[in-house]
């Protein structure tokens, strides 16, 4: 009987609680699945649009350019990086102009720096986790996404500037997703 009831609680630790209230029993229920949980994600993507939407707004509510910050700041990060390694270092990007260079390192480097200093998003989050019921892969998702903007802001900036640095564009940043 205890040995029934360990591997009952291993399935609800796998399959998670967000599919149960409080006092509903869980014992009996299926395992969570991969397609369920996609299942679960279609059905909630109002919800996962509107916590991208409050990542996005909480990231830059205190400065004064609100959502307009985040279209300038890998600029600033540019230029900052242009200054340093360009003007004081005199670094060259090889065959492409130096400011396309550092602009293609940010628009890796920043997100990638974001995500893994985000890796307590279900930590930080845990009382709306607790309280309401929906997939817990949402919080982590939405910041996932949240970063996306960024990579698409900087990545049309990107596009831009090599345009008018005029860099010959190959297969490679044709086949972007």
């Amino acid at each position: 009987m205890a040995e029934s009831a360990a591997v009952t609680l291993i399935d609800v630790a796998i399959a998670g609680t967000s599919d149960w209230g409080p006092n509903e029993e869980v014992v009996g229920q299926p395992r969570r699945t991969v397609a369920r949980s996609r299942a679960d994600l279609r059905r909630y993507v109002t919800l996962l649009g509107r916590w991208t939407q409050r990542d996005f707004e909480a990231r830059y509510r205190r400065s004064s350019l609100r959502s307009l910050w985040s279209v300038l700041q890998p600029f600033y990060f540019v230029a900052v990086y242009a200054l340093i390694f360009g003007v004081i270092f005199q670094q060259t990007g090889g065959d492409l102009p130096y400011l396309s260079y550092i602009l293609g390192g940010v628009v890796v480097y920043r997100p990638v720096a974001a995500a893994l200093s985000a890796n307590t998003c279900i930590v930080d989050n845990h009382h709306s986790i607790t309280q309401t019921a929906f997939p817990v892969e949402i919080v982590p998702l939405a910041q996932v996404l949240c970063k996306m903007v960024y990579v698409a802001v900087t990545t049309i900036g990107l596009l831009v500037v090599g345009v008018v640095q005029g860099v010959q564009f190959g297969a490679p940043i044709v086949l972007l997703p």
